[in-house]
């Protein structure tokens, strides 16, 4: 898609992207030192976030200079962080945000008692990149211990790459809508989560964990894979199991 935006205000530090912060900026240097194109920068930057931020549920409203301390965050934080590198870096960036079926984009991520916990639809947030005049698609979130426990099989896992063509997100399963690229995002950040918030949250991140030490689940069915995920649960969080429990029952 060519870009036909004024590319300043797709370098602009915004309340969550702070791109001018002092550590932001640093890390862009050190990353993107070697590199001499544009484009080697940026998958760089993109590698970087990939597999040094965590997928984990959490808050959406967190700046980026936040999220490097933690080194964990969901589609929308580690998409900011990705978008603010970029722009430390003097490359234009920007924000897709789509809307997906949370059961069939997710599938893993979201087994079957998971359902009575989250929204039927939930929001992605993924990143357009400026290179050669025309916006690239790339999408950092699942990280490759991840993406490894999920089989590769999740649409949210085939979601992850960089420069993603138009041909393979219409092939994508559960995307309903999405919107153009965006300079800034803030207000959306600022939302509130709905259902994944206080020890939904941390059940939902316990499950991450289950997947992340977990092998051979290529065989089991989606129930399978809940009961062994309880029978982990029971062993490492009791408050955790009864409602995972309550729920499946």
């Amino acid at each position: 898609m060519k870009f036909d935006k004024d590319p300043d205000a797709f370098l602009q530090p915004t309340r969550y992207c702070d791109c001018d912060h002092p550590t932001i900026e640093q890390l862009a240097h050190n990353v993107v030192s070697s590199y001499a194109s544009e484009k080697e920068k940026a998958e760089a930057l993109f590698y970087w976030v990939k597999e040094n931020v965590r997928f984990e549920f959490g808050p959406w409203g967190v700046k980026t200079s936040e999220v490097l301390k933690t080194k964990g965050g969901m589609c929308t934080t580690k998409a900011n962080l990705l978008v603010a590198l970029l722009r430390a870096a003097r490359i234009p960036a920007g924000y897709m945000i789509l809307k997906v079926n949370t059961k069939e984009f997710y599938r893993e991520l979201m087994c079957p008692s998971f359902g009575k916990l989250v929204s039927p639809d939930t929001t992605h947030v993924c990143v357009g990149v400026v290179l050669d005049g025309e916006w690239r698609l790339c999408d950092p979130s699942v990280d490759g211990e991840l993406n490894k426990a999920l089989r590769k099989t999740t649409p949210f896992a085939e979601m992850t790459g960089f420069n993603i063509s138009e041909k393979e997100i219409e092939k994508i399963e559960g995307v309903l809508t999405r919107t153009e690229f965006l300079a800034n995002i803030d207000e959306d950040l600022d939302k509130l989560p709905k259902n994944a918030k206080g020890t939904t949250l941390e059940v939902l991140n316990s499950y991450l964990e289950f997947l992340r030490e977990s092998s051979n689940l290529e065989t089991l069915s989606s129930r399978q894979m809940e009961e062994n995920f309880l029978y982990w649960l029971s062993k490492r969080n009791s408050p955790y199991f009864a409602i995972m429990k309550q729920l499946s029952s």
